[in-house]
């Protein structure tokens, strides 16, 4: 079943419950103020997704050139399974699109079973391994080039 999602920019008003959503669910996330920081960086997309009043959804990427990085994507655990991780990243793709990002690339835990998939059905390719990465995990580097 899918829920009513509205895909919005970050503003100041949630950037704290985007900070409690990389706390909750990303090992490696990102501190108040990286975010608080976020908001007003024009080399930088960051999309939160929003049901009834609450964040549950992030998805962030700093551009430079043509390029895309990807840094994070999370859902809430109690939101997983629902969509919505597609529609924030879409969306994340869409806005990169918008400022003539090419080529987005990601890292990703090799473990990661359920992000891969959906990488993967976003059109990204795997097309490297970092060993190591992450602190128990390697990373698996994902990109998907726009070809115009």
């Amino acid at each position: 079943m899918m829920i009513n999602i509205t895909v919005r920019k970050l503003e100041e008003e949630y950037a704290d419950a985007a900070y409690n959503v990389e706390q909750i669910c990303l090992k490696e996330a990102w501190s108040r103020e990286a975010i608080f920081e976020l908001i007003d960086r024009k080399n930088a997309i960051y999309l939160v997704a929003v049901y009834d009043n609450t964040v549950c959804g992030i998805a962030g990427m700093y551009i430079v050139a043509d390029e895309g990085q990807i840094n994070n994507v999370a859902v809430l655990p109690e939101y997983r399974k629902q969509g919505i991780g597609k529609i924030i990243f879409d969306e994340l793709l869409l806005e990169g699109k918008k400022k003539d990002v090419k080529l987005f690339t990601l890292e990703v835990a090799a473990s990661n079973s359920a992000a891969i998939k959906l990488y993967s059905n976003c059109g990204f390719d795997v097309v490297g391994r970092r060993k190591g990465f992450y602190k128990n995990d390697d990373a698996l580097i994902m990109d998907f080039r726009i070809d115009n």
